[in-house]
């Protein structure tokens, strides 16, 4: 469950539990980049013309655009840390029932009762 301010524009990652957490998530996908990495390649689901257009070298392999750059997969891996890092340093609520226990549910960017959960 994804939780909102209907007054502002933030925003948390959804509730995390035993079964779901964007860590986890994120663990996972850093290490098939780091794996590819390790093995000097990357298979982005890059489009030709995108990698074209970025300039990083790239081979075509059954169908696939298979880029052979480290330096992209590390700013792979740069975004996702960004990216899970953001998403814990934004949630105010871990757990649902943190949430729904919280006798003061006010959205902590704007300060508006007006949360919504998606």
């Amino acid at each position: 469950m994804y939780l909102y301010c209907s007054d502002c524009d933030w925003s948390q990652d959804d509730f995390w539990s035993k079964d779901y957490n964007s860590l986890r998530m994120s663990t996972e996908l850093l290490q098939h980049y780091i794996d590819r990495m390790i093995e000097g390649m990357v298979e982005t689901g890059m489009e030709e013309e995108r990698a074209e257009q970025l300039g990083v070298p790239y081979k075509i392999v059954n169908g696939e655009c298979i880029v052979l750059t480290k330096d992209l997969i590390r700013e792979l891996v740069e975004y996702e840390l960004k990216t899970v890092l953001k998403k814990f340093q934004n949630m105010k609520w871990i757990t649902y029932k943190e949430f729904k226990d919280d006798p003061n549910k006010v959205c902590p960017n704007c300060g508006s009762k007006n949360l919504g959960i998606d």
